[in-house]
């Protein structure tokens, strides 16, 4: 579902040409990132 609101955001952040919504896509996947590298260093 993160993956589908950031598509979602990207939509909207094109059509409506609004740059805030990509601080949204940042934010979510930053997190995702993190979340993946802090998995990788509990292993």
């Amino acid at each position: 579902q993160l993956y589908d609101f950031c598509q979602v955001e990207l939509y909207y952040a094109s059509v409506q040409n609004d740059a805030n919504r990509l601080v949204n896509v940042e934010r979510v996947m930053g997190n995702i990132r993190e979340g993946w590298m802090n998995f990788g260093q509990q292993a």
